[in-house]
């Protein structure tokens, strides 16, 4: 794989994972507010730009894939509110919450995903999770 398509691969996952991982750190943006520039639509449209370059979908599969993940985002968004809006601040049961959510996200994108453009959806989608971690610990370090 090319270095600059393995790039672009992993900065259209990272956007991906921010939208998974956007809930551990509600907190720190309801007192800071988000990143300055950070617009969730954009960002997911330059996901799904990245996605169907970097994985050759189909304009069927990105049609199938975006509609996936927009209901994704839409049910991870309406939880965190949820969450925001309540006294519990049960960050497990938040976690395990939102892995249902993309364990549910993978379940609908294994029919419309070869075997191979699934593999490497995930792989680099863990990989954004990782360096999104990260990003987030050094930046709680600082504050």
């Amino acid at each position: 794989m090319k270095n600059g398509t393995r790039r672009s691969i992993i900065a259209a996952v990272t956007v991906l994972v921010m939208f998974t991982a956007m809930f551990f750190f509600e907190q720190a943006f309801a007192q800071q507010g988000p990143p300055a520039g950070f617009d969730p639509k954009e960002s997911f449209e330059q996901f799904m730009t990245d996605c169907t370059k970097e994985l050759n979908l189909t304009k069927e599969q990105e049609i199938k894939m975006r509609s996936i993940l927009e209901e994704q985002f839409t049910e991870q968004k309406a939880y965190r509110e949820k969450m925001k809006n309540s006294d519990s601040k049960d960050f497990r049961a938040m976690k395990k919450e939102m892995k249902r959510i993309r364990e549910k996200t993978d379940a609908q994108l294994n029919p419309v995903l070869t075997e191979e453009q699934m593999k490497q959806f995930q792989s680099l989608r863990e990989e954004r999770r990782q360096k999104f971690r990260k990003e987030m610990r050094q930046r709680r370090k600082t504050e």
